[in-house]
């Protein structure tokens, strides 16, 4: 499967370790563009559709985050996401 596009919404809890900042708030994830590829093993199962998968993988084309919190800690693991995807081109 191919060009595939997807919208997820969440809700975030952020926190720092020691406890020093803690944060909650909303969030989507867009991923774009994104394919799947696996092989199936059809098998009958006692009469019942058994497949079995292997060999999967997901390619994601491109994706995008957006979080809104309480505070900029939110903002921040924004820009770290939304970045994290230049290292690899």
């Amino acid at each position: 499967m191919k060009d595939i596009n997807m919208k997820f919404s969440l809700k975030l809890e952020l926190w720092t370790e020691p406890k020093w900042v803690t944060d909650h708030g909303a969030g989507t994830l867009a991923i774009s563009n994104a394919s799947i590829s696996l092989n199936l093993i059809p098998q009958n199962d006692n009469g019942s559709l058994h497949i079995e998968f292997y060999e999967t993988a997901f390619h994601i084309g491109d994706y995008e985050v957006e979080l809104s919190s309480e505070s900029d800690l939110s903002k921040a693991t924004q820009i770290l996401l939304n970045n994290f995807k230049n290292f690899f081109k």
